[in-house]
């Protein structure tokens, strides 16, 4: 089970393992549990429950601590793991997201997991799993893990110095507030070329501007104009395999400086004009 949407490639990585992949719709606070509760009720038996709890990619929401209890709540009583996907946890702005979903765990359901590219350098391609030890045995245990032959050791060799010399909270200060000035940057750009025009929340941390534009509107069909514009942007579609967001589009506004997030708006507003009068 995923969320609606969700992470772009993940539906596809399960497949690829031989999963069936279901979507639960979310709403402004993250996975609605009364939908996950009646798929449960009628029938459905599920492995694993994958989530993206705070600063979710590609909406930019938080799943709210009464729901984190609720799944939790859920996964006990039908027998299911949680994934949940926190990436984006230390990337909060000016408020504290909820705590990580562990600190609701009970019964050994949740397996969390991070990574160093959203904190550190994007090519460590490196990460970390929080659990209970139980659950961590079983992977430190695992064939893969005792071979040696699974992990980046000279990456984790770096990190491991990085983090014992006190560097990583230095920087992911610096990336926090770097990251709030783009978002704002966005926001205002967002404000001063498309105003009324669209919707959105505004994060409050993570990755990601997620817009949804009014009805009728295509976000593959605009993607090509804006492409020859100089932009580009995630359809909203590429979230799920329901189709039911052509309405919206992912922003990131992490890669770019200031200048480049206006310029970047300014664009996608005029190819916007011009897919409005066709």
């Amino acid at each position: 089970m995923v969320e609606e949407p969700t992470y772009f490639v993940i539906e596809k990585i399960f497949r690829d393992r031989g999963l069936n992949v279901i979507g639960v719709p979310t709403d402004s606070q993250g996975m609605l549990v009364s939908e996950l509760e009646n798929l449960l009720l009628d029938g459905l038996k599920p492995s694993i429950l994958y989530i993206i709890p705070a600063f979710q990619n590609p909406t930019g929401l938080c799943l709210s601590n009464d729901r984190r209890g609720q799944l939790i709540s859920l996964a006990n009583k039908f027998d299911f793991h949680i994934l949940a996907d926190e990436v984006y946890q230390l990337i909060h702005f000016d408020e504290l997201p909820p705590k990580p979903f562990l600190a609701f765990d009970e019964g050994n359901r949740v397996i969390s997991f991070g990574s160093f590219s959203k904190i550190l350098a994007p090519g460590l391609r490196t990460g970390w799993i929080h659990a209970a030890p139980e659950v961590i045995k079983k992977f430190s245990d695992a064939a893969l893990t005792f071979s040696g032959g699974g992990f980046n050791h000279y990456s984790a060799a770096l990190i491991r110095e990085v983090i014992d010399l006190g560097l990583l909270d230095t920087h992911v200060s610096v990336l926090r507030e770097e990251y709030s000035v783009r978002s704002d940057a966005m926001h205002q750009a967002l404000q001063l070329y498309f105003g009324n025009e669209i919707e959105y929340t505004r994060p409050s941390g993570g990755y990601y501007f997620w817009l949804t534009f009014p009805e009728g509107f295509d976000s593959d069909r605009l993607l090509t104009s804006a492409e020859k514009a100089g932009v580009s942007y995630r359809p909203g579609n590429a979230f799920s395999e329901s189709g039911k967001f052509s309405r919206q589009i992912r922003l990131a506004y992490t890669l770019f400086e200031v200048e480049e997030l206006k310029e970047g708006i300014s664009r996608l507003h005029e190819a916007y004009s011009e897919y409005s009068i066709e």
